[in-house]
């Protein structure tokens, strides 16, 4: 990935060549990491920053507990936030 920070600045999602290279390299790298940990590459989403990999936890928690709960009010999500994401606790109430 390294030519892709300081000499070819595609954007994946472009439809021009540069969009092609780095596309195709994003994909290698989805592959790549996908059999280091076992898994399929359709399951390895990249994001851009922490944040939105924090954002994507919680809501696959919440999804999650989305078919155990009767409604939406009964789940409580507490967040704790930190310099680095320490994680959530995702609770049931009304049990």
């Amino acid at each position: 990935m390294i030519p892709f920070l300081d000499e070819v600045f595609g954007n994946p999602s472009s439809l021009h060549d540069w969009g092609d290279a780095a596309r195709e390299a994003v994909e290698a790298a989805r592959a790549q990491v996908a059999q280091l940990i076992g898994t399929n590459a359709e399951e390895i989403i990249f994001t851009g920053s922490g944040t939105e990999s924090n954002n994507f936890a919680i809501k696959g928690l919440a999804l999650a507990q989305e078919t155990k709960v009767k409604h939406s009010d009964d789940v409580c999500l507490l967040l704790i936030v930190a310099p680095a994401f320490n994680g959530v606790i995702l609770l049931q109430m009304n049990e």
